[in-house]
């Protein structure tokens, strides 16, 4: 029982470890990247980055992420039609009442929600990789201190000291 709420203990403490950004790091949350926990506008992430990275990259990865969260979102707004389209068709089935048409509904528009996400989501994740890419590099060439890591391994519970 000690050796379970041990092994409980450190993993929350490796979780809570790990939540911790380091000083002078740049992170991503949504579009917007951060330094500090400030969001950066556009002239101090070209000054940190570069005009190069800034407009090649940072700019169309945001124009990538912002439709695919709109397609995303129209997707699973124009699902939950098709899901009502199919329950009516389904309703007047049972009545012996078979209505066709709110079946076909049902099926059309299940095919552009489906659509609508399988374009969406890709966008977002190009998008999210590339701005994550930019937090990286920066991060990269920023290196510096120690940093102590802790998760769960094969055998066991792992710790590393990068310096």
């Amino acid at each position: 029982m000690k050796k379970l709420l041990l092994l409980f203990a450190l993993l929350f403490a490796g979780f809570y470890l790990h939540a911790q950004i380091p000083e002078g790091e740049m992170y991503r949350k949504g579009t917007k990247l951060l330094v500090d926990g400030q969001p950066l506008n556009a002239y101090m992430i070209m000054e940190t980055v570069g005009a190069d990275v800034y407009r090649n990259t940072y700019v169309s990865a945001t124009k990538q992420i912002n439709p695919g969260r709109a397609l995303s979102g129209s997707g699973g707004v124009i699902a939950v039609s098709a899901v009502a389209y199919m329950g009516f068709a389904l309703y007047s089935w049972r009545y012996n009442m078979w209505n066709v048409p709110w079946f076909n509904a049902a099926i059309g528009t299940g095919v552009v929600a489906g659509a609508f996400v399988s374009a969406g989501i890709p966008l977002v994740c190009i998008g999210s990789k590339r701005l994550d890419w930019i937090a990286d590099e920066y991060n990269a060439g920023n290196a510096g201190g120690v940093t102590v890591e802790f998760g769960a391994q094969q055998n066991g519970v792992g710790l590393v000291l990068r310096f």
